[in-house]
């Protein structure tokens, strides 16, 4: 396979677009809601000195299209599985961050024989507490009426700690970029989505792959006793708690969670990341 490469993929009521860097064994990862497959732009370099790294844009984010009307966590499950059928022959890495984390999930339980390792931040497996759901259904209900740049700063207050983006006008202007490159619609049917989805828990099991949970410390969405439960669920878990972070970990510090993915992928090739006591920080 060579070095970078890109394609679309027609999908029963969307058009998914993908992308791909590096050599090796195959990573995919998958973007959180309102955003992009540039939100792993930190990430990607990093990984691809060692993994072959796909990224996508969900279906009505970024490139990809979505056509009108309701559609469900499983279809964007089966999104991510037709991207991984066209890019890896075998098994992949997956890698998510908040819904990206939840299509990861979904797709592993609905096909746990195509997943190498898990490394997710932000996961809830659809079990997200009560508040939390009515938060993001009122958001969700906002951006429907006014259209996605009007949340933009209820869903910073949910992403990031307070001050992160205005101490870094260039992240906030890009937060705000990948928010209104989506289609309002879309958008809202992917966040009605996630939320309407039950909870996989019981269904977590199934997942033999090693997995990472990283969790940011004052996470309002995925607390971190949210995240030892997803691990406690999944068996091989184990979760990082990572201080003084919110719900996007892994935008909030980049680097540090790009190493840690990459040295879970790495043990996880070798064979190496049994990880002890589920749900143990």
């Amino acid at each position: 396979m060579s070095g970078t490469d890109s394609g679309e993929i027609r999908r029963p009521g969307a058009s998914i677009r993908w992308e791909a860097r590096g050599r090796g064994p195959v990573v995919v990862l998958s973007h959180a809601w309102g955003g992009s497959r540039s939100q792993w732009a930190w990430h990607v370099p990093r990984l691809a000195e060692r993994f072959r790294v796909v990224t996508w844009d969900l279906r009505g984010h970024g490139e990809s299209s979505a056509a009108e009307g309701p559609f469900g966590l499983e279809d964007m499950a089966a999104d991510l599985g037709a991207v991984c059928g066209v890019t890896t022959p075998g098994a992949a890495h997956l890698g998510g961050m908040s819904l990206g984390a939840e299509v990861s999930l979904a797709f592993a339980v609905s096909a746990p024989g195509r997943v190498r390792s898990l490394a997710l931040a932000g996961a809830a497996a659809g079990a997200f507490p009560a508040e939390a759901k009515e938060r993001y259904r009122a958001i969700a209900a906002r951006a429907r009426r006014e259209g996605p740049a009007a949340v933009a700063e209820d869903l910073a207050a949910i992403l990031f700690p307070p001050g992160f983006l205005e101490s870094r006008p260039a992240d906030a202007a890009r937060f705000r970029e990948r928010l209104e490159s989506g289609q309002a619609a879309p958008l809202v049917a992917a966040a009605e989505a996630a939320l309407a989805s039950p909870s996989l828990l019981p269904r977590l099991g199934a997942v033999r792959a090693p997995a990472l949970l990283l969790v940011g410390e004052g996470d309002p969405i995925t607390p971190p006793s949210l995240a030892r439960r997803v691990a406690a669920a999944l068996g091989d878990a184990r979760v990082e708690v990572l201080p003084g972070l919110h719900h996007l970990c892994t935008l909030q510090a980049p680097e540090d969670t790009a190493l840690r993915m990459r040295a879970h992928f790495e043990a996880a090739e070798s064979g190496a990341t049994r990880a002890g006591t589920p749900g143990r920080a």
